[in-house]
Formats: C-alpha cells, structure tokens, sequence
C-alpha cells in the first residue's frame, strides 16, 4: 500500500491489479460535501479480465451451493426446449462417438471477424509463457494433449469462410483440486460488444441436484465414486459448426500464427455442460434395456463428470482389490489423502468458537486432510450419518446410530426452527428404532440465513425460518430414497404457530405469502411447540453459544428425541379460531411547534392572496380584541409572521441555537451567513457591508429562507410573474435585493418548469427519428418516372404582346434516380395540371405511383383523373389508355420535409433560372426553352462523389437513366440502318440500362443508409395528450390549443401523424408541427 500526502490519493495493489482510493480535497468540490471516489488500475487487462470473469463465477456458484437444499429448478423456457429440440435432431453416434450441432439461437447469423481478438489475446498468453518456464512446459503439454486424441486439427487454409466462424481466445487456468492445468476457450471474450455466447443458447440445467446426490451417496453400506476422463472433449461437434471454435497458436514464439479448430466440445462455452450432460443422458438410454441399474445410476447418481454411487454388495475379487489399496496406503508415510469427515467426528477450533453458526450456512460435509488412519478412507462417510457399520465401531459408545435402508422401524424426520434479530435457522435429524428396540437419532442437514440489513421484527423472522424448515424437508424427503412414516416440526415461536393453525388469512402480504408455502408444503398437523432452551436451532441463532451444546446435541439431536412420545415437550398451543393480527408497536415523538396565526399557506397558490387572507385574519383578531390602530400595518406584520412561520419550519434548530447562544453550529449550512434575529425575531443575515451608505438595510440585512419551503417558492413565483416570466438572472437579482433564498437558482428553474405560460412558451415539437425510406426510393431496375413526385413553383412573368401574364412550373421527380421534368401551366387549376401531366406522360410515360402535397388543385386533379379514367372505361375503343390508372399519396397539410425529395430540386431549378434567366418576364416561347434546358441541366448533376481519377468511371448522373450518358452531346460514330445493327443496338441498350442500375445500387444507395438528422428517439405522442400546433408563419401566441384524438404510426411504429381536435375543428398534423404540453400543476 503507497499511502500520498494529504488530499491526497493513496493507493492499494490488489489481486486484480493497483487500486486507486481517497478522499476528494474540498477545494474541487464547492459548496458540497466530502466525497470519495476510487480508480481501478490493472498492468494486464487480459489477464484481469479473465480474473474478474473467474471471480463472478466464483460469486454465483457460491450462492447456488448456499441456496442448495432449499430451492428448486426453474421450469424450461422456450429456449431451453428449442436447445433440446436442436440436440435431439443433430445427435448421431458414429463410430462409438456422438456428434453434435450447436444450439444456434439464429441458424442464419453472421458474425463479426474475431480473428485480431484472438490474436491479441494470444500475445498476452505467449508473454505469461515467457516469463513462467514451467508454466509454458505444462501449457504446451495440455495443447499437445489436444493433437494427438484428435480433439483438435490444424485447419487447411481456405479462401471461402463460413458466415459462422469465431476465433476463440484461450487461456490456462490453475485447477487446485486435480492439480493441473485446465485449457479454457474463452466464448464470453467480446467482439464489436458480442461474444460466442452470445449466439448460443444456453441450454437447460440438467445437473442432478448435489444435495440430493450426497444424501443418497450414503444410503448404503458401500459407496464407489468415480469420473468420466474428458467428458467435454469426449462430445464430438459436427463439421458444418467447427468453424465457430477456431483457435491461434505457434509452437514458437517468433513462428507463423497458424489456426487450428476444435472438433470437440470445449470448456469455456455456456452450452458445453448442457450439452455434456444431454450426451450422457442420451448415451444412457441406449442401456436402459440391458442395464437398467447401470442407467439409473448414471441419470440420478451423476454431477457434472462425476459419478457417486452406493450398494450393499460388492463381489470378492473387488474386495480383496480393495484390500490390497488399503494397506498400500498404510505403508506409505507422510501422505496427505482428502477424507470426508461425518457430524459425529466434526471438532471446533475453540479460538473461533464464537463465529461458527452466523458464518454461514452449516456444512454438512468437512473436508479435510489425514496423515493416518488411512483404512477409514474407504469408508465413504457424511453429516447424514448414513455410513457403513464399520466406522460406527469407530465412533465410541456416545455415538447414537446409523440409518440404513433396513432394519428401522417407526422413522420419523424431526425439523427445528428458530430466529433472533442476526440470523435464522432449520435444522433437520431422523428419529427410528432399530432391531433391539432402541431408539436412534441422526443428524441430516441444516441450513442457517443471516437476517438482512433491513429491520423485520422477530414474528416476521421465525415465520421465515418455518419456511426454512419447510424447504429443507421437503429437498430431504423428495432426494432421499428412505421415507420418513411421520415428520414433525419444531418451532418455538407461539405467534408463528398461531398463523399457522389459523384457517383466517386475512394477513399482511408479507406473512399470507409464506404461510402459503408452508401451507403447500406440510400439514397444520405436523407443527408442535418447542420451549426455547429445548430448541436445538437456536444455537445457530446466536453470536454466543455454549460450546458443548455444538457437539452434543447440535450433532446428535435434542435429548427428548430419545425419550418416548408422551415425554416430549407440551404442546399447550390451543386451536383458537379467532385472527391473530400482526401487531406493530407505534412510537408517536411529540414536537414542539410554533403556533402562529397564520392560514394554511400549502392552500394558496400565489402570495399576494396569502399576504391579503393573513392581513385579514390579523383585522379580524385586532377586531375581537376591539383594537384600533391610527395606520393599517396589518400587511407588514402579515409579511413577518408568515416569515417567521417559514423559518420556524425550515431552521428550526437554528431559532434555538441563536436564541441560546446567539450563534449557529459549525454543521449548519447558514453558517457562513452570520445570522442573527432582528425585533420582529426574523432571521436575517448579518454579513460584512454594514458600512455601506445609501443602501436600504433590508438589502443589507435581507431575510435568510429555506428555497425547500413553500412560503420562498410562492415569493420566488410573485417575482416570476411580476417581471413577466423573465430569465432566470432577472429574477434571482430581484428576489437578492430583499430575501436570501437558500438553493435560490434551482428554486427559480423549478418555478419556471411549473409556469403553464413558460411550459407554452418554450415548448417545441419532439420530432420522431428519422424514418426508413419509402419503397419508391429505393426501387431499381424500374423504369424512370415509375415512382414520381409533383409540386408546383412560381408564379413566373411572361410577356404575351404587351401585357404580362402569369404562369406557374410543375415540376415531376423520379423519386428513385432523382431525374426531373418541367411543364409550364397556365394556372393552378386542375384542368391545368392535368393537361401538364398528360403531356408528361407522353414523353416519360404513366407514373404508376404519385406522391404530393394536400394543395387543392393536386386534390382536383387526383378527383378529376379518377372520374376520367372511369369514364374511360366505359368505352371500349379506350380500353389501353384505362390502365394508366394512377394510386395517389397525399402527405399530412404543413408538412413539406415528408416532400423534401422534390422540394429540394425545387430550390435547384430556381437557382438555374436566377442564373440563365436575363429577362424579367421573357416571352413564353423563351420560358419554355429555358425550363427545358434546366431540365436538363439538373438530370445531369452526379448522384455521387465524383472522382478525379482518369481511370475511375463517370459518374452516375439521371440523363444516364434517361438518355444513356451523362448529356445530350451527340455521339461520334458510324451507323448503318441494318438489320442486325439494330438488334445489337437494342442489346447494347439494354446491357448499359443494367450496368446503370448495378452501378445505382452499389454507388448511390450506401449513400442512403446513413439518417443526416433526427437521430434521437421520442416519446410517442399519446391519445388525450394537451397539444400546441406549430404555425411557422404565426406568432406563437396564436398557435392553437388542441386534444390528439387519433394517432397514426408508422411502419416502424412510430407515431408520425396526429389528429388533433380544436375549437375550430380536427386537423391532421405531422408530428414535427405538434409541441406536447405539460398538464402538471402549477403549485410550488
């Protein structure tokens, strides 16, 4: 640890790395208090990275083994089912090995290239092998061991890879039980924030339950354990999904990187111990026939790659085997051999004695170390005393007995349960009688639990350590094999035992929850009343206990237990019926207020009208009291008692402090304002400008309020409105020239944020994010003109004779190549437009989809092309020119960027005109020449970047589309009217239309991916929502008020359009022109 000077940090080197901590100097933090802040440092983020990984594993695999014996498994979700669903479709065995498919959670992915991940993360690995010999000597064996059981290959090298290829990272990770080195293929490391994992499903837990296991391991008189060797490898992972478990390595440091994929399942991967255990399980049923023991054993006696099994025979060659190991291990000296130890022999260093039963929860299994006594490890012992007859020898006479699956009578499971305010406890012992009628006790299992930090009273504790007992029995009952006739539990708590019994359940959710489960898990029958000083579960509750009590009766069960029935505990409990409710002490701490003849000022709204009710309740008291005064000064004493009421409120322990010693403590957050009490005994600052002439003295001496209390945020809101909602600088300099408001901006930015005028004034619209393009845009190898926008310009002068007459431009845009087309209408009718769109029509052919605003002759011109196209149909010799029916898109009114693909060419023919355009209102032949050549100036504009180099293409433009090249230049050539010329002529054609739109689709449409603007996203507007209607053209005073009735959402389900209801009708609107309004209340 590097301790710094003060204020500053000092710095600790941890196991994950250099950890930087300390206290943030008060120079940086004004006005604030002390604050800390920490900074971790680490010199190998690889390797901490890993340590870190390894650590949250370490956490969570200690809260499932806490947890173990008193919870169940969750029931299978839908992707646990499709996990199994997929194994049990790619499963084969081939040759005596199973292979296969991994649990994809999308069959179709792509993944991202990992590859300078796992090649990063190689060079870390190669550095720990640099600097650790014998690290690097077993880490090259474990790479080795890979090789030659053909778990791994040295992938031939392809150029085609697979959409599903992932490199892995890999790592070597201490194993301390085996004492070797683990190879782990580290699936969580992240790519572009993904990882392996993350395209994998997980699997359901098909472990068997390590409770269970060991309960059962000890049923018999012979235990035999055992593992399967490279289980995971073992599992074969067929060919198609190889490629998502490559993996770098060189054999030398200064070597090629060569890559290498793993046919086997691999350690590191979410889906491994499922699919591990699928395999077994799978394996197991092919036996279930022939070996039906066998099979058992391997589904209800397996947990993870091991295997603990018991039976009461065992065959003579396997015995005299046995033999032969035993004394093999007595002969030889000073060997440490791992031993499980039972209850009966657990002994308690006595220097820790007072910390064993809050530790945590109690083992029920101590694994230890021996030096001798080798011949007692091949007895396979526990806490559940269930062990063979031999080791019961061993035990002494005080030891009370051992359950097996014969030879018992009358068994009985006896669960004690008790609580205190540090932690609560269930503990479980069988109860039978043996062949010569004596009545044994043996201790099973006991779970204990710390109480939480959070207080809960002792009836709430003990009925949590009922639900304790109820847990644990029922895992005992449903793992065991043996069967108790009768289970019985112990709770010393009357009031649990109360709730328990009571068919009222009329309770608290807390209590009506847990009663439930007990409910559900035993019977009002099985629960008797223990005195607390029988309670054997009470040991576990303490901080302090009698040390023999731990190793008498916490291991070998109460002594009553040994006694008949009828000597047991009373149980003097009655079967009341009436409800026994939760009872809460009330502790009621009176306060000594001030009272002042002041109303309610949470009741007012503004302060003038307090000012004015407080003034008339002082007239009428003066009234009562039949005073008269010479000047009405009621509002002045109004003003300072409602002061005072607010100081009294908020600096209460300030009003005493000063009145006592006439000044404020150091931990008072007024304390640099030297306050002091005037006449009136208001508080008022004392401050350092008393020498300063022609100041009035209350803005020497202004008034000290709280900006939390009511009485400041009414004044606060009279200044707001009496300088007519100003900034927020205005009113704090205002409001400092007679009070010190405490907290003073934020109360002025909160008072704004409540003023509906404000709320109004500065609300805007919440433009949605950027929607996707239409289909019209992005629509290729269509004819141009196919997906066509119109909007209309102008007006423009034309000289006809000697007057001048207007006209107006329309202008047609090919919503997917971006070509335009100019017509010049006489006005802005619809027969007008209608004509423009014929001749239109003529020369670029029929839209079969038109897109503009709602002005009213597009509306005509839409209503008027139907109603001709129908009566079009009606005669028979018209019968082609019916099939230019057009589908017309109107967007919402006021809205013109829904437009904006034909509202920006707009702009550019108006900036061409401005250019060639010499004359103010030329002739409407010279109009007409001119449009076209503007026409044609903007279609051939670059629809992309546009290279410099020579030897790049030209650049698309849409007179390529329309004409074939970038211009109307004429072409240099020889050309021949034949035949075939025109056959290759219309091939030619057509092949250059094609690269046109490949080209379109490789250059132009990545142009519009990107969203330019509007990124963010929004609250969607809401039916009933209090809405403004911008008008960008009206002052914002005159914007109308209105309620959305309908909201219509996108494809993407983003609301975009709105109908608004106002007191001059409904109105459909585009989300950009809505403000939302705030409908909160304006109290302070």
């Amino acid at each position: 640890m590097r301790v710094g000077k003060p204020d500053e940090p000092c710095a600790t080197r941890t196991p994950l790395g250099w950890c930087l901590h300390g206290r943030v100097p008060n120079a940086y933090l004004p006005n604030s208090a002390a604050r800390h802040t920490s900074l971790f440092v680490s010199s190998d983020v690889i390797e901490s990275e890993c340590t870190l990984r390894e650590i949250h594993e370490e956490v969570r695999r200690s809260f499932s083994i806490e947890s173990m014996g008193v919870s169940g498994k969750p029931r299978q979700n839908s992707e646990d089912l499709r996990a199994v669903e997929i194994l049990e479709r790619t499963s084969t065995l081939i040759n005596g090995q199973w292979h296969v498919g991994l649990p994809w959670r999308d069959e179709t992915c792509t993944m991202p290239d990992s590859y300078l991940t796992a090649l990063r993360r190689l060079k870390g690995v190669e550095q720990k092998l640099k600097n650790n010999k014998e690290y690097a000597k077993r880490y090259e064996e474990r790479i080795r061991h890979l090789f030659e059981n053909d778990f791994a290959k040295k992938l031939i090298s392809s150029n085609v890879t697979p959409l599903k290829t992932w490199y892995l990272p890999h790592f070597g990770v201490d194993n301390p039980n085996k004492k070797k080195l683990r190879l782990v293929f580290d699936a969580a490391a992240k790519t572009n924030g993904l990882s392996l994992n993350d395209y994998l499903l997980k699997g359901p837990d098909l472990l068997m339950s390590l409770f269970g296991i060991m309960l059962r391991f000890r049923e018999n008189r012979i235990a035999v354990s055992g593992d399967i060797k490279d289980m995971f490898l073992k599992v074969k992972i067929r060919p198609e999904d190889q490629d998502a478990f490559r993996f770098l390595y060189r054999e030398e440091p200064e070597g090629n990187i060569n890559t290498y994929v793993m046919t086997s399942l691999i350690f590191g991967a979410n889906c491994s111990p499922f699919i591990a255990q699928f395999v077994k399980n799978k394996n197991a049923q092919r036996y279930e026939s022939s070996m039906p023991a066998a099979a058992s054993a391997i589904y209800s006696s397996h947990y993870m790659d091991y295997i603990h099994y018991m039976d009461d025979y065992i065959t003579e060659a396997v015995f005299q085997k046995w033999l032969k190991w035993i004394y093999l291990l007595e002969s030889l000296k000073d060997v440490s051999l791992p031993r499980y130890y039972p209850a009966a022999t657990i002994r308690v260093n006595e220097t820790n004695n007072e910390t064993l039963p809050l530790s945590s929860s109690h083992s029920t299994i101590s694994r230890t170390t021996a030096t001798n006594n080798a011949t007692s490890v091949a007895h396979a012992e526990s806490a559940t005393n269930i062990a063979s007859h031999s080791y019961n020898n061993n035990c002494g006479d005080d030891y009370t007995g051992v359950l097996t699956r014969t030879g018992y009578r009358n068994l009985q499971m006896h669960i004690f349960c008790d609580a205190s305010n540090k932690a609560y406890c269930a503990v479980a012992y069988w109860r039978w009688i043996d062949d010569e009628f004596n009545i044994r006790v043996a201790f099973i299992a006991s779970k204990s639990r710390v109480a939480g930090n959070k207080p809960i009273t002792i009836p709430r504790l003990e009925l949590q350590a009922a639900v304790l007992a109820a847990r644990l029995a029922d895992s005992v009952t449903r793992e065991h094999i043996i069967k108790p006739e009768q289970r019985i539990f112990w709770s010393d708590s009357t009031t649990v035992l109360q709730w328990i019994r009571n068919d009222a359940r009329d309770y608290k959710v807390y209590v009506a929850n847990r009663l439930g489960e007990i409910d559900e898990l035993t019977k009002i029958k099985e629960w008797r009343y223990v005195p607390t000083k029988l309670n054997v579960a009470d040991i576990a509750t303490r901080e302090n206990y009698k040390f023999p009590a731990l190793q008498d009766e916490w291991l070998y069960g109460p002594t009553f237990l040994r006694h008949e029935a009828n000597e047991w505990p009373h149980d003097f409990i009655s079967d009341r019926k009436e409800t026994l409710p939760e009872c809460v002490n009330l502790i009621k701490v009176e306060v000594q207020e001030i009272n002042l003849p002041v109303p309610d000022a949470t009741r007012f709204s503004s302060w003038l009208r307090l000012l004015r009710s407080t003034s008339l309740v002082l007239k009428f008291i003066n009234k009562c009291k039949k005073l008269t005064f010479e000047f009405d000064d009621t509002m002045e004493k109004a003003e300072i008692l409602l002061l005072k009421k607010s100081q009294a409120e908020s600096f209460k322990k300030e009003l005493t402090e000063i009145k006592n010693s006439g000044c404020v403590s150091k931990t008072s957050n007024i304390l640099t304002l030297s306050p002091y009490l005037d006449e009136y005994g208001v508080i008022r600052v004392g401050g350092r400008i008393g020498a300063a002439t022609g100041i009035l003295p209350e803005s020497k001496n202004p008034i000290i309020l709280d900006g939390r209390s009511y009485i400041a945020r009414l004044i606060v809101k009279y200044y707001h409105y009496y300088y007519a909602h100003g900034n927020q600088e205005t009113i704090v300099n205002e409001v400092k020239q007679r009070y010190w408001i405490t907290r003073l901006r934020p109360t002025v930015k909160h008072i704004t944020s409540k003023c509906s005028f404000c709320r109004i004034r500065k609300s805007k619209p919440e433009v949605q994010r950027m929607g996707d393009l239409p289909g019209a845009r992005m629509a290729h190898q269509q004819r141009p003109f196919t997906y066509c926008g119109v909007d209309l310009f102008g007006p423009m002068e034309v000289t006809v004779g000697r007057r001048r007459e207007k006209r107006y431009g329309v202008l047609f845009t090919c919503l997917t190549v971006r070509a335009i087309h100019l017509e010049l209408v006489n006005n802005l009718t619809a027969d007008s437009f209608i004509m423009a769109l014929r001749r239109m029509a003529a020369r670029r052919g029929w839209p079969q989809y038109m897109y503009s605003d709602n002005g009213t002759n597009l509306r005509g011109a839409n209503t008027e092309l139907k109603k001709s196209i129908k009566d079009l149909d009606e005669d028979v010799l018209k019968d082609k020119a019916s099939n230019h029916g057009i589908k017309w898109t109107f967007i919402p009114p006021a809205s013109p960027h829904w437009g904006g693909a034909w509202e920006r060419l707009i702009r550019s023919v108006k900036t061409s005109l401005k250019v060639i355009l010499n004359e103010r209102a030329p002739r409407e032949e010279t109009l007409n020449t001119l449009l076209t050549e503007v026409e044609n100036m903007v279609n051939s504009r670059p629809l992309t970047h546009v290279s410099v180099n020579p030897n790049d293409p030209e650049t698309l433009t849409p007179n390529h589309f329309l004409l074939g090249s970038s211009s109307s230049l004429p072409h240099i050539g020889k050309f021949d009217n034949t035949d075939t010329y025109m056959r290759k002529l219309w091939r030619s054609s057509q092949r250059l239309a094609d690269m046109y739109w490949r080209r379109w689709v490789k250059e132009v449409l990545p142009d519009l991916i990107p969203r330019r603007k509007w990124q963010e996203e929004r609250k969607n507007l809401q039916v009933g929502d209090l809405v403004l209607i911008v008008d960008p053209d009206g002052p914002r005073n005159s914007w109308p008020k209105g309620i959305i009735l309908e909201v219509i959402p996108g494809r993407d389900n983003r609301v975009r359009m709105v109908r608004v209801k106002t007191k001059s009708g409904i109105l459909t609107r585009s989300v950009t022109r809505i403000a939302r309004l705030s409908v909160e209340s304006e109290c302070c």
